[in-house]
């Protein structure tokens, strides 16, 4: 029989104990204690697993993997849950991605305040006005990509944008592995077709992306959608079309109205300190409404660029 050092068997006593605390916890009252104690066992059990007891690796998994379930507003517990092969493995990375949104959502609203909506509804205006902005001038174009990053960020995503030439508009961003970027077309003429020039400096910004924004991991999804009231191509854009997607400038600005109202409707509730139940409420309200990481993914992807008709 081989005998294990002493150290070994106390961090296995740990994990045995951790488990008879975790028995008498039940019921969502103490699910955060429950979350707390299930990471305290996969703790333990990592620790035994790299000093030689291989069997708690996948002790330690479990462990952390229901640490994540049991708080699933909690995004670093997901990150510690990555260590493991995931059988879900995508949605997982759905979840962590709108865990992380909803915590900058958090930060946000804590910016503007529990008991005075004027900061908050002084945004909002900004940002509704600034995505009215659609005339052909460079001022109103910009009026537009300035709303439309201000947007972004009050819904929870990291988001940028950049001067340059030949450079993105706005791109958000979710946890480290989910980006969407945009090419903001905003003009009130609905006739003309979008041209090749626009749609090839569109094709070009997830490149630009990978290069400029080192917070992104490298297998990071990188969704380009070009936002235009046109609605075809030109003969001449269709080849560089490639895995663009299409988003209607005016359901692009219906599409916010309803975003901000979802926001809204959560800041009433929003308790001003993390909270699992309230997370787990704009969690829901997030999938429900089309604002999570992975239904957006989704919308983007049911409209390609591609499938518009060509003219002219």
């Amino acid at each position: 029989m081989i005998s294990r050092p002493a150290k070994v068997v106390d961090i296995e006593k740990a994990v045995e104990e951790c488990r008879s605390v975790l028995n008498s916890l039940s019921g969502d009252d103490v699910k955060g204690y429950r979350a707390f104690w299930y990471y305290l066992a996969g703790s333990a059990a990592w620790i035994a697993a790299k000093r030689g007891v291989t069997y708690m690796e996948i002790v330690a998994h479990d462990f952390f993997k229901r640490a994540a379930s049991t708080a699933e507003t909690v995004s670093w517990l997901y990150q510690l849950s990555r260590l493991s092969i995931e059988e879900h493995e995508e949605n997982q990375a759905d979840q962590l991605r709108l865990t992380s949104v909803i915590e900058k959502l958090e930060s946000q609203l804590s910016l503007y305040g529990n008991f005075n909506d004027q900061k908050f509804e002084a945004e909002v205006k900004t940002i509704l006005d600034n995505l009215k902005r659609v005339k052909d001038t460079q001022e109103d174009s910009k009026a537009f990509e300035n709303g439309h990053e201000r947007l972004g960020r009050l819904l929870g995503y990291q988001a940028g944008n950049s001067n340059g030439d030949a450079d993105p508009d706005p791109w958000w961003i979710a946890d480290d592995d989910f980006c969407i970027v945009f090419e903001d077309h905003s003009t009130n003429n609905k006739v003309n077709s979008l041209g090749a020039t626009k749609v090839r400096q569109a094709a070009s910004h997830p490149d630009w992306i990978k290069q400029n924004i080192p917070s992104l991991r490298r297998e990071s999804e990188i969704i380009p959608v070009v936002i235009t009231p046109c609605t075809s191509i030109t003969n001449g854009a269709k080849p560089h079309t490639q895995d663009l997607c299409y988003w209607n400038q005016q359901n692009f600005q219906t599409w916010a109205e309803k975003a901000i109202t979802v926001v809204r409707d959560l800041k009433r509730s929003f308790p001003a300190e993390a909270n699992l139940e309230w997370r787990k409420r704009a969690m829901q309200a997030y999938q429900d409404n089309g604002l999570d990481p992975a239904s957006l993914a989704k919308n983007l992807r049911d409209h390609k660029l591609a499938n518009l008709p060509i003219s002219g």
